[in-house]
């Protein structure tokens, strides 16, 4: 036997997703997020198709060119079209944000879990371990991984998944320490479920949607990390396109044109706009005193 669902908070639930749809339908700001990250999803996955040079490709006789019907961003200092190179990053920064938010996400979530609805020494031993790597900011992090293996895109991703995973961890375990003496759970309990069912079953499903929004808001987190690491010379490594590389040259030749600083930071700014418009509207949707007012 199985403990009778809570079909109370399915509804609450099913309120919820209704509540998201028309929340999307009805805010302006939050349809233009939807186009943004629509558009950057669509021009990283078909940056081949879309491209109309190779990112790499050098010509100095084209070098510093200013916006034009053939280079609609202009070229860098090596003649190379920055239009193709901000698609290209796009791929980059799209790779590394979903892989840092996924992972984070998978390994977060069930500590969270463990941490809120285990052992009182399990729990301890865990918030020890999420404020040690708190406490280390990001650029630290870097530079002591970037030190023993190099920089890479691997090494991005390992340094802002390891500081990522505190972040959902507490938030999955605020949520379950708060449902753990609900009713649900300790009918489940009294009927000697196992401890994982519990958990998969009953805990998880209902604390993950705090986590969204917090995935949903740390899309361009993750994004502007890796461009200030790759800015830094921590990140990406020449000649592979990525928007911090693109910084950092325009920044290096700010004095000759300004189009490759624009070029660099345009994405950055319209993907950040993006991802908050649907995380606002996330959290307007999914929050309970939110939808009251």
């Amino acid at each position: 036997m199985t403990p009778v669902p809570n079909t109370r908070l399915r509804r609450r639930q099913s309120r919820a997703v209704l509540g998201a749809i028309g929340t999307f339908s009805r805010a302006p700001l939050t349809a233009i997020g939807l186009v943004i990250i629509a558009v950057l999803i669509v021009s990283a996955l078909f940056a081949p198709l879309i491209a109309p040079y190779d990112p790499i490709a050098i010509n100095p006789a084209q070098r510093f060119l200013a916006p034009s019907l053939d280079h609609l961003l202009g070229t860098d200092q090596l003649g190379r079209d920055l239009f193709s190179r901000v698609l290209y990053g796009g791929r980059v920064a799209l790779q590394i944000a979903l892989s840092c938010v996924i992972l984070s996400f998978l390994i977060g979530v069930p500590l969270g879990l463990l941490a809120g609805f285990g052992p009182q020494w399990l729990d301890n031993g865990l918030l020890f371990v999420f404020d040690a790597v708190r406490s280390f900011p990001v650029v630290i992090l870097a530079l002591v991984m970037i030190t023993v293996t190099g920089p890479s895109l691997t090494t991005i991703l390992i340094v802002v998944v390891v500081a990522k995973i505190p972040d959902y961890a507490r938030v999955v375990r605020a949520q379950t320490q708060s449902l753990r003496n609900a009713t649900f759970i300790r009918t489940a309990q009294a009927m000697g479920l196992p401890f994982w069912r519990i958990l998969l079953v009953h805990l998880a499903p209902n604390v993950v949607g705090p986590v969204f929004i917090l995935a949903s808001m740390d899309i361009p987190v993750v994004i502007t990390i890796e461009a200030g690491l790759s800015f830094l010379g921590l990140g990406v490594r020449p000649p592979t396109p990525s928007w911090g590389t693109i910084l950092n040259d325009g920044f290096s030749f700010i004095q000759a044109t300004p189009w490759p600083i624009l070029a660099g930071c345009l994405p950055l700014v319209l993907i950040t706009l993006g991802f908050t418009f649907v995380g606002e509207a996330l959290r307007d949707a999914l929050d309970p005193k939110t939808r009251r007012r």
